[in-house]
């Protein structure tokens, strides 16, 4: 029973009792050395501002949250789908077969349009996702994974609560992201962050009554970066409550 325990351990997410990511690997390359020109799509899913519900209500309703959202993927996907919890509110999904990988996504975002029911609670999640396909755009299941991570991060970027396929010009876009991501971390300590004042007037006799503050981002690196593709970085990383105070 031990040696059972710890191999289950070793394979198996504790909290979902989904296969881990060590689990998925395995069954990656199992399923790609046993056939390696059969047409499968791998599925990465994110579960969309995840980390607003663990701010506000708590890691431990998000844990139970994440139990319930595993729950809903394993029903609303294919019987024959593989389903593993790669960690946080991250999951991915294999399809043999790549065919259907669309309407796959759009029963999982159709199956997420009503409400979680959590201790009682209500709670609103959609999903992100993202799609590659083997052989079409890897053999490698790093690559794939990858691949299909960069598709889901579009998804996001679409408005989340959607789903996109890889192509290859995301690698580039999804690349620069992380670059931007590593620059804002030390951008507020390294005084790159300033603010401009855009007037706010009184239509009805043309007076000045006010002013928005604007967050401009001049980076060392990447020079002057446009505020719409900066600010959704602070969000979803939860910079934006730091830079906020500031």
């Amino acid at each position: 029973r031990a040696r059972e325990q710890l191999r289950r351990l070793a394979s198996y997410d504790g909290l979902t009792g989904l296969p881990n990511r060590v689990r998925f690997q395995e069954e990656m390359a199992r399923r790609l050395e046993r056939a390696p020109d059969a047409p499968l799509a791998l599925l990465f899913i994110d579960l969309d501002r995840f980390k607003n519900i663990n701010d506000s209500l708590g890691h431990q309703f998000g844990d139970r949250v994440l139990v319930a959202a595993a729950g809903r993927l394993a029903r609303a996907l294919p019987s024959e789908a593989y389903i593993a919890r790669l960690g946080g509110d991250e999951f991915t999904a294999i399809l043999s077969g790549a065919g259907d990988a669309a309407s796959v996504a759009r029963n999982l975002l159709d199956a997420f349009a009503e409400p979680l029911a959590v201790e009682g609670a209500e709670v609103v999640v959609s999903l992100s996702i993202g799609i590659s396909l083997h052989p079409q755009h890897a053999r490698d299941p790093s690559l794939l994974l990858q691949y299909a991570d960069s598709a889901m991060y579009y998804a996001k970027d679409a408005g989340r609560n959607a789903w996109r396929f890889f192509h290859p010009d995301m690698v580039a876009r999804v690349s620069r992201r992380l670059a931007l991501e590593t620059g804002l971390r030390r951008a507020l300590a390294a005084g790159e962050l300033s603010l401009v004042y855009q007037p706010r007037l009184d239509l009805a006799d043309g007076s000045t009554c006010g002013a928005e503050a604007l967050l401009r981002w001049n980076s060392a690196e990447h020079g002057q970066v446009p505020p719409n593709e900066f600010i959704p970085i602070l969000e979803d990383t939860g910079m934006i409550e730091e830079v906020g105070l500031w």
